[in-house]
């Protein structure tokens, strides 16, 4: 890397330290060391001029609503979706493009029902507040003993739960 190709590249041309640093595959922190060391006078953060900016985009397409967005070549390059705003990216990462996914289960949203925190509290209740399995009355968990995503008529009958501490539910789930 010499001095003049860097000048032309950097001030004549008026690409980032990240487009440079991209075509010779280097950092953009490298880049930027080299520019100190050459004298070459860096620009503010944030001063190519708007033209410039879109001059040097590229048109990618929202991988979940499908929208044009406009990105540098680097960025384009380095990614493999793009979300042209926070809730397509959530929606995306959701369900069946999110990596920890394992298929529909259950509507969870029972377990913050009055009749399910009922169901707790009368289980613990009627084991007396202690482990079913070791006696502990210590970190308590209250345990579907017929799954709560397989027995939808089941999810809340006392005789459906038994009070056991948290070592012993994870036994359980083993």
């Amino acid at each position: 890397m010499d001095k003049e190709w860097l000048y032309e590249q950097y001030i004549t041309c008026g690409r980032s330290t990240t487009d440079i640093a991209e075509d010779l595959n280097k950092d953009p922190s490298t880049i930027a060391h080299w520019l100190r060391k050459y004298n070459i006078p860096r620009r503010p953060v944030g001063s190519m001029s708007q033209e410039r900016i879109l001059k040097n985009r590229v048109e990618v397409y929202c991988s979940y609503c499908g929208s044009k967005i406009l990105k540098s070549h680097a960025r384009a390059k380095r990614c493999k979706q793009h979300f042209c705003k926070h809730e397509c990216s959530e929606k995306w990462h959701s369900k069946e493009n999110n990596a920890n996914y394992k298929g529909f289960r259950t509507d969870q949203t029972g377990r913050t029902s009055f009749e399910y925190r009922q169901w707790r509290k009368e289980v613990l209740k009627r084991d007396q507040h202690t482990c079913q399995n070791c006696g502990n009355k210590n970190n308590l968990h209250v345990h579907h003993l017929l799954k709560y995503s397989e027995c939808e008529d089941l999810r809340v009958d006392i005789d459906n739960g038994v009070t056991l501490c948290k070592k012993c539910h994870y036994e359980a789930h083993k």
